[in-house]
This record gives C-alpha cells, sequence and structure tokens, in this order.
C-alpha cells in the first residue's frame, strides 16, 4: 500500500519564501531517501544563513562598540552636542544588533524543525522486516507493524508542521487550515492506537487511511496557498518600515536641529574692490533644506514608503498634524542601506524661530511621519499605518554667502574662494594662475563655482535665484614693470566658457601662449539685480605640445670588465645619423639647427622627454659638437659614467647590460615643440672567476686542490723565526699568523693582494665563512664586514682586509721586549680549523650588492709545540723507611711541531733562553692533585685492578701518600709512602696528569701519553 506523509524539510523551505508541497504516491523507501536530501538542503541553506548573519552581528557589534566609545569620549569632553550625536548613532547600532538577533534566532528554531527527521538506519532496518512478511492488501501493506511506522512518521510531520505555523503567526490568516492539521493529528493518532493494538480488522485500517491520506491531498493544495502567501508575508517582512532614525549633523544648545539657511548680504556697488561697499543687508530665503534620517529595516525602498508628512510641535505641546503643516518633507532620491535623504519645504513666509519666553528658548520640534502599506488582516488587527522618527528642533539661520572653488575640499582656506582684486591684478606673471590650458582647449568656469557660507556648508545658487556671471577685465602683466599689453585681448568668454584668441579676434591663436587673462567672477541676486559676491582668477594659455620621435640615433657597444671600472662610455652620432633627421623633418642642416636647440639633458623614457622631467637616475649627459675635421657640421656625443648606472644582479647573469636614453631638440620659438630621439648602448658583461693555482706545501696532504673543495685546508705555520716581518728580531715571543696568499700562485703573476687571484672583479678579499660557522660549535659569531671572528663577544681571529693575512688575536700583542697575551677565544681554536671563502665584489654593482664566492676552504692553526712523555722505568717500593724516592727529571721532552723541529725543553730545562723566551715555556708540571690510581674500595676493603684509572688518588690519600719535590711545578723527584699499617701484597699503579706550560697552550699535553704510569712495588715483610 503507498503511504503518503507531509514533508519535514518543508517548513524550512516556507521560511525561505519557496512553495513546498508534500510528497505523495511513493513507496516508503523512495520517500525516505527524497526526506534526507530534502533535509540535508535545507540545513545547507540554513547553516549558509546563520553564517551570513554572524558576519552581520559581528560587525553591528563593532558599530556599537565605536559608538559607545564616541559617547564616551564626547562624554569626557563634555561636548553636549557630540553627546546627542553619539547617542543617536549607539541607539542605531544596538537596534541593527537586536534586530540581527531576532533573525538568528528564527533561523535556529527552524534548523531544530529540520533536525526531527527520521533515521534512515533505523528505517531500513524495519523495511527488512516488512519485506519479510509482505502480505494481501494491494500487495502494499506488509504487516500492521509497516503501518505503525507509516502512521507515526504522519504524526511527527504533522505536529512539526503544525508547531511551524504557530511559530508563524498565521493561525488568523490561515484558521481553517490550523484546524486540519490538528484534527487530522488526532485522527492518526486514534488510528495509530488501534495498529499498536494488533488488531486484525486489516480492511478497516485500510479505508482508515485512504480516508487520511485524501484529507492529507486537501491540506497538500493549502499548503500551496500557504507558500504563495509565505512569499508575500516574507516581501512585507524585509520590507516593511519598523523605524525612522534623525541622523543630525548640526546641533544648537546640545539640541540636534534640522536647519533652514537665510542668505544675507550686503551689495557689491565697485566690483574692483576687494570688499562689498554697500550699506544695506539683503536676505534670502528659499525655505528648502534637507535632512538624514535611517529607516529600519535598512532593506526598506523608496516604493514601500506611501507618504512622508510632518508633526510639529511647540512649548505648549500643540500639535499639528499634515493638513495646514507648516512644513512638508519629500524623499530626495532612492533609499540605500537605509539612509533616506529626506527635502524639507518651509510653507510658511515668517521665520521658524520663535521670540523667547523669558530667560526661555522656545523653539519648534519636527518629527517626520511616514505612511505605509498594509494587508488587509494587518488593518483588522488594529496595525498602525504611520512609522514616527524621533523629534529635532526646527531653528533657521542667516548666514553669508560667498562665491565658493568648488576644486578645493575646504570652505575656510583663501584659495577656496579665489582671489581678490588686488591679489590677483597685483600678482607677478606665473603667479595666482587658477589653470594653464593650450591655447587649442577651453574651459568651463561654471564647473568650477559654487556657493557656501565659509562654515563648512554649501548651497544651490538657484534655489536663491543666484547666477554666476564672467567677464574679461582689464589686466597687464607685472613683470618688474608693468606690460603695455592687455591680457584681456587674448580671451573671449561665452556663458561661462573660456577660450583663447589672437589680438585680432582669431579664436585658439598661438598668439595667446603664455598670456595670463584675468577673469571676473560675480555671483548675482537675480531677484534684486544685486552682486552678492565678487572674485576673481586668471587663466594661462600654453603651448600645445608637440613631438616629432626621430628613432634610435646610435647604437654602440662596449665590454665591461674588470680594466673598464668607473669609465665613462662615449656615443658619437655622427652626419650620417643625423642626416636622417633632416630628412624626416623635411629641413636643411643649417635650418635645422637654427630652429631647434639641443637639451643637454638626457632622459629615461621618450615620455619624460617629452614633457621635460629629468631621470632619479645620472643617464649621463649630450653635448653637440662639431664633426671631425669641420667647423660647422654638427655631431651628438652622450657621456654616461657607467659608476653612476651600475650593472644590476640580473644584467650580470645575463652577461649583457643595455642602456636606453632619450634626448630632446627644442623648439627656439615655442618650447612645447620638441623632437626626441633615442640612444642605446650595449654592454658585454664578464663575469667574475678564480684565475688562480695552489702551492701544495702550505695545504693538507691529500687534499683535492681545487676552488670548489670547501674542506681543504690552509695550514697556518707559526714557526716565523726566519720571518722578517714577524720573527724574533722584531717581536719577543711567536704568533700565530701567515698570509693566506702564500697558498697560491699564478704563472707569471706576483700576488700582492687577494683581487689578484680573481679576474673581472673590482675588488676581493678573504672573510670568514659565517654560513659554515657551526663547524665550530655553539657561540661563534662574526663582525659586519666578515673580518673579525668572535666566541661569545671575545675576539678570537682577525683576517686584515686586502692583505690576506689571518692571525689569532692577542691582547696585548708582543713587542720586542714584552709577550703577548692570547685572548681566551683565540686559545680555543689552537688546533682547530676555522671555514673562510674568498669573496670578490663585481665593478659598479647595484648598490654594492653584486659578489661572488669563488673559493672556500678551512685554516687551521697548529700548535707551534708538542710535548713527550716517556716512560717511568724506575718504581717506587714498599716499606721503605722515609718512603720510597724515584727521580723524573728527564721525563719531559717538547719540540717545535714542525719546521726544525728543535728541542724547546729536555732535561728538566729549557734548550736555549731564546727559545724559551720565543714559546714562553715555563714548567712543567706534575699535576698529583688530579692522578688516578688502580686501587678501588669495595665495602671496607681494598682491592687492586687491572685499570690505573679505576679510582681517585686523593681517595686513598689517609693510607698512602705521594709528594713531589720541590713541588708539583718543576718537579725533580717523586717520594711514595704507605701510612697505611699494611704492607702491599702486590704491585699497585698510579696515573699522574703530566703538562707543560707555554704561551698558547697552558696545558700542553702529550696526546699520546698524557698520563705518566707509576708503578709501587711490594717491599720485604719487615721494615728496615
Amino acid at each position: 500500500m503507498n503511504k503518503k506523509f507531509l514533508s519535514v524539510a518543508l517548513f524550512g523551505a516556507l521560511m525561505l519564501a519557496s512553495t513546498s508541497t508534500f510528497t505523495s504516491c511513493k513507496d516508503y523507501d523512495d520517500d525516505i531517501s527524497g526526506l534526507q536530501q530534502q533535509v540535508d538542503a535545507n540545513k545547507k541553506t540554513l547553516d549558509e544563513k546563520l553564517a551570513a548573519l554572524q558576519t552581520a552581528m559581528d560587525k553591528a557589534n563593532a558599530d556599537v562598540t565605536a559608538a559607545k566609545a564616541a559617547a564616551a569620549a564626547a562624554q569626557a569632553a563634555a561636548d553636549q552636542a557630540a553627546q546627542a550625536a553619539a547617542a543617536a548613532k549607539t541607539a542605531a547600532a544596538q537596534a541593527k544588533v537586536d534586530a540581527i538577533a531576532e533573525a538568528t534566532r528564527l533561523v535556529n528554531e527552524l534548523k531544530v524543525i529540520v533536525d526531527k527527521k527520521v533515521d534512515k538506519a533505523v528505517y531500513d532496518a524495519k523495511m527488512a522486516t516488512i519485506d519479510a512478511h509482505l502480505a494481501v492488501i494491494d500487495g502494499k501493506l506488509a504487516s500492521l507493524e509497516a503501518a505503525d511506522i507509516a502512521i507515526k512518521m504522519q504524526i511527527a510531520a504533522l505536529e512539526a508542521f503544525k508547531t511551524s505555523i504557530d511559530a508563524l503567526n498565521l493561525t488568523t490568516t490561515f484558521p481553517a487550515l490550523q484546524t486540519q492539521v490538528a484534527t487530522l493529528v488526532t485522527d492518526l493518532e486514534a488510528l495509530s492506537s488501534k495498529v499498536a493494538q494488533n488488531s486484525t480488522d486489516i480492511v478497516t485500517i485500510k479505508a482508515d487511511l485512504l480516508a487520511l491520506s485524501n484529507r492529507i491531498d486537501t491540506i497538500e493544495t493549502n499548503v500551496v496557498a500557504i507558500g504563495t502567501s509565505l512569499n508575500t508575508v516574507i516581501e512585507l517582512l524585509s520590507n516593511r518600515l519598523t523605524a525612522l532614525t534623525f541622523a543630525p549633523s548640526e546641533f544648537i544648545n546640545g539640541i540636534e536641529v534640522i536647519n533652514f539657511a537665510t542668505l544675507q548680504y550686503t551689495a557689491w556697488t565697485n566690483l574692483l574692490y576687494d570688499e562689498p561697499t554697500g550699506s544695506v543687508t539683503t536676505s534670502i530665503n528659499d525655505g528648502k533644506t534637507t535632512a538624514i534620517y535611517y529607516a529600519s529595516p535598512s532593506s526598506v525602498k523608496k516604493e514601500h514608503i506611501k507618504k512622508l508628512s510632518i508633526l510639529t510641535q511647540d512649548a505648549t505641546n500643540t500639535i499639528t498634524r499634515a493638513t495646514g503643516e507648516i512644513i512638508t518633507a519629500t524623499l530626495n532620491e532612492e533609499i540605500v542601506n537605509g539612509k533616506m535623504i529626506v527635502n524639507f519645504k518651509k510653507n510658511i513666509t515668517g521665520s521658524l524661530n520663535k521670540n523667547p519666553e523669558g530667560n526661555k528658548e522656545a523653539f519648534t520640534l519636527l518629527a517626520l511621519q511616514a505612511e505605509i502599506e498594509l494587508t488587509e488582516a494587518e488593518i483588522a488587527n488594529g496595525m498602525k499605518p504611520v512609522v514616527t522618527s524621533d523629534w529635532a528642533r526646527l531653528a533657521e539661520t542667516a548666514v553669508v554667502p560667498y562665491i565658493h572653488n568648488t576644486t578645493v575640499g575646504t570652505e575656510v582656506d583663501s584659495a577656496a574662494h579665489f582671489y581678490k582684486y588686488t591679489e590677483a591684478h597685483g600678482s607677478a606673471s606665473g603667479d595666482k594662475i587658477f589653470k594653464s590650458l593650450p591655447y587649442t582647449e577651453s574651459f568651463d568656469l561654471n564647473t568650477v563655482v559654487g556657493v557656501c557660507d565659509k562654515e563648512g556648508h554649501r548651497y544651490v545658487a538657484s534655489d536663491y535665484n543666484l547666477a554666476f556671471e564672467f567677464a574679461l577685465v582689464d589686466y597687464q602683466l607685472q613683470q618688474g614693470t608693468e606690460q603695455p599689453t592687455n591680457q584681456k585681448l587674448f580671451a573671449r568668454i561665452n556663458n561661462g566658457v573660456i577660450s583663447s584668441q589672437a589680438r585680432n579676434g582669431a579664436t585658439n591663436n598661438q598668439d595667446a601662449v603664455g598670456r595670463e587673462p584675468l577673469v571676473q567672477i560675480v555671483l548675482r541676486d537675480k531677484t534684486n539685480n544685486q552682486v552678492v559676491d565678487v572674485r576673481y582668477l586668471k587663466i594661462q594659455w600654453t603651448a600645445k605640445k608637440e613631438n616629432v620621435a626621430l628613432g634610435n640615433l646610435g647604437a654602440f657597444k662596449a665590454a665591461f670588465d674588470a680594466a673598464k671600472c668607473n669609465t665613462a662610455y662615449e656615443n658619437i652620432v655622427g652626419e650620417e645619423a643625423l642626416n636622417g633627421v633632416y630628412t624626416k623633418m623635411n629641413i636643411s642642416n643649417t635650418e635645422f639647427h637654427a630652429t631647434y636647440t639641443l637639451d643637454t639633458q638626457v632622459y629615461a623614457n621618450e615620455s619624460a622627454a617629452v614633457a621635460g622631467t629629468p631621470s632619479v637616475s645620472n643617464l649621463g649627459t649630450i653635448a653637440a659638437i662639431t664633426a671631425p675635421g669641420s667647423t660647422v657640421t654638427q655631431n651628438l656625443k652622450w657621456t654616461l659614467q657607467i659608476a653612476q648606472y651600475p650593472i644590476t644582479p640580473a644584467e650580470y647573469l645575463a652577461g649583457k647590460a643595455i642602456r636606453t636614453v632619450y634626448g630632446r631638440y627644442i623648439n627656439n620659438l615655442n618650447n612645447a615643440m620638441t623632437c626626441t630621439f633615442e640612444l642605446k648602448l650595449e654592454l658585454t658583461v664578464a663575469q667574475m672567476a678564480f684565475n688562480a693555482g695552489y702551492i701544495q706545501s702550505y695545504w693538507n696532504e691529500g687534499a683535492q686542490l681545487v676552488n670548489t673543495n670547501k674542506d681543504k685546508t690552509f695550514l697556518v705555520n707559526p714557526a716565523l723565526t726566519s720571518d722578517v716581518t714577524y720573527g724574533i728580531t722584531n717581536f719577543f715571543d711567536c704568533q700565530i699568523i701567515a698570509s693566506m696568499l702564500k697558498g697560491y700562485n699564478i704563472n707569471n703573476v706576483t700576488i700582492d693582494e687577494p683581487k689578484d687571484l680573481v679576474s673581472n672583479a673590482q675588488n676581493a678579499n678573504f672573510v670568514f665563512d659565517i654560513n659554515r660557522l657551526s663547524v665550530l660549535g655553539a657561540g661563534w659569531t662574526v663582525d659586519f664586514d666578515g673580518c673579525t671572528l668572535f666566541k661569545n663577544g671575545i675576539s678570537a681571529a682577525y683576517i686584515q682586509p686586502g692583505t690576506g693575512v689571518i692571525r689569532l688575536q692577542e691582547n696585548p700583542t708582543p713587542t720586542v721586549g714584552t709577550h703577548g697575551t692570547p685572548t681566551s677565544a683565540a686559545k680555543e681554536l689552537l688546533g682547530k680549523s676555522v671555514p673562510v671563502k674568498l669573496v670578490a665584489t663585481y665593478c659598479n654593482g647595484a648598490d654594492g650588492t653584486l659578489t661572488a664566492e669563488l673559493d672556500h676552504f678551512m685554516v687551521k692553526f697548529i700548535n707551534p709545540l708538542q710535548i713527550a712523555l716517556a716512560d717511568v722505568t724506575d718504581s717506587f717500593k714498599d716499606l721503605i723507611t722515609g718512603g720510597s724516592t724515584i727521580s723524573i727529571t728527564n721525563i719531559a721532552t717538547i719540540k717545535e711541531t714542525f719546521g726544525l723541529k728543535r728541542t724547546v725543553w729536555e732535561n728538566g730545562a729549557v734548550t736555549t733562553a731564546e727559545l724559551g723566551q720565543w714559546y714562553n715555556v715555563q714548567n712543567v708540571t706534575w699535576n698529583l692533585s688530579e692522578a688516578k690510581t688502580n686501587l678501588k674500595k669495595q665495602g671496607n676493603d681494598i682491592i687492586i685492578t687491572a685499570d690505573p684509572m679505576a679510582s681517585n688518588w686523593s681517595d686513598f690519600s689517609a693510607d698512602y701518600k705521594l709528594t713531589a719535590t720541590p713541588g708539583m711545578v718543576n718537579a725533580t723527584s717523586l717520594k711514595f709512602e704507605n701510612n697505611s699499617g699494611a704492607a702491599l701484597q702486590q704491585a699497585i699503579k698510579i696515573a699522574v696528569p703530566v703538562y707543560a706550560t707555554t704561551k698558547w697552550a697552558p696545558k700542553l699535553i702529550d696526546a699520546d701519553n698524557q698520563y705518566v704510569i707509576l708503578t709501587v712495588m711490594p717491599g720485604a715483610t719487615t721494615r728496615r
């Protein structure tokens, strides 16, 4: 049996003003699928609506916050006028927030209705049971269970429909439908009870369902009508005016006003004076003004307002309604986003201002009424057909009208009112010019004049029967002394349109070029035929710009490399190119150069040349020169200092740079007539390159010596005793210093500076490679020029710019008679390698940014000395009275690491005083406090292990004692004493760290034998 149900999605669709119907004559599986699709579609629509409302709410809340802030500021400033304006804005903004909140609530209610949908998974499970129990009755009604599901769906849908109708307040509009739905729900509930009782009267149930189905068809027809009606209702709701808010722009004593202006002036009798000379004041009252209101909702249109009328109220609260109004109101134009511009017109001849009553102000209040169209149902329900605004004070003020320059935004500045006669007439040539025009053009003066009161208000001249008149007055240019030619002769004015003429009257004539006619502007009261205001301006006629493009007169190529740095390139344009100019101009060379003069300025493009606008870059100069071997024939020479127009990185990579400039000839009689030409220079740009080889002896063995190998290592050899610059003859001790240039060679070239190692570069230098400092660990930095290396702010190494010399930092530096002192950071670099690179700078690179890294390597600062510790063959004996002593005088030998590898320390002393001073070798230290032993405590016992580093020797100092003579520094012998009271049963080991103190290495340690191992042998069982 086919079942019908009322689509739950209908309710969301109704609220969105779309026509909805019942879904009928389908099997349940199709119905459920369609229901799910409609629910999902309408949920998406409602979600989009909510998102749009949220965006609007955010903006509205921001408007409220801003309005409240303005109100607070006005309150703090005690500005009553600003407070009133801010209060109006706050109320309007809050009303908008409230309206959006109500709309959001309604949409959320609809979402709840839409969300009350049938769970399709539950339905599918039920249908599986129905399919298994198909029975009789048209082969459609499978079981009472299926009927129960169908009826419950109908009930849920109809109840939701009824709820939505109640929420829409449509019961009065559609009472019959309301009753039909309520009755149908009751009948369905009864049928559901019958099915739930497992009635076997299938025929009766079928008949009841058929009757209900027919009643649903009737309701479905009514719903179509509801959809159509709802479209009308929603249209009415979105366009129905609900509120009018006055937006005041003027205040009197803190009260917002609608102001009518009366113009008052003193007539001018002599128009060549700077001020009016009359004594009688004349008033003009047009009885018109405008005011701004805001309509709510903002979707209201002009056609939705049937009529505007006025309410006025005086101090005795007497109200005058539409008939006999003293003021009428009309809408000026379409309503946009709720903004209404209202025209007001006085219907009385007297002033709107009232005489004061005692010390109190008396005035009239005005409220705007808007009449709206109502439906019959709204009329029947007693809805009022008018919406009334808030009240505003009526006022009428008298102001002085002035001629206004509409091209100036403000009404206060003197420039906003053109010039007085003496200002304009007495000005020098080129001064007080309102507009410069080519003599071939005309200009409508009517477009730049208006009326204002110098207080921020402007007025329509025709409303007051005012008109503008324009005339030319006698005027001779002031250029030191008055010139005899009257500028009035070079212009004519027709209906306010000014154009040029020659003194003989010929229109648009070149004779007007350079002339400055003086224009008189008169504002006339046509009613009284009196002059209200007079102002003046000057028009300057200029030559019409005309240009002949001569094309490219000269192109040349040049190589740009290291040898050409800072070179001035010159391009000579000779007779052949210039003959083409004469041919194009159809003029002889003599006549051309007599008519045109070369402009020595160089321009970036043709339009700049025509306008005479200099380039911000220095593009060189152009000069007229005589041809070689001639005294008459002219040539052109463009000189370009390439250093002032540098190569860009893109040009460097491309290997080519093009410089194009423009020059011009200027007509001697008319400087607006020009002939422009083009000049071009193409430079071949050679890129920088590394062009040196390597000397193997200065680099680590086995390294691939190419500039792409970043790990090859330059060795800083500090054995400089034979060096005349840094040797013993000049310094007291050695420095860790070397010239990196010694690591390079070039055939038949002496290398004096890093620049010699590269080609096509203006400069080159060695710097620390900041991008690879991480190999040194944390805390290492370089200065801005890359020449000083720091560890935590302490200088460690320095590269001398331009020389390639690298050194470890000392403070102070050694002199002839004193030792130098390496910094703590410099000592950390001893024996380490630091990254260095060779950087070249391109000749005249743009902003100094054209650089190239042409070689990378490591620099290793070699420790100048190495110490070797011999094994101690003698051993201590236990149980020796007074302790056992051994000699250690000859244990340490210190030699140079490289070069001659001379012995510096041997047999407990320096070999020569000179070498000892040079390396500042001070002593050999036996650091007994850091000694180790193979003894190990285990509980209360002491055991002997195989590891001589098992424990600290100091852990056993209460039982065993080791001392040095004369001390740990420069020790010559060691003594062992057993104070434990027990004899050693087997040999024990003692490991003592031994190192030498030198200038560069406070602890010069034997890398292979840092600890010297001593042995204590068991003694006789009886002490002697």
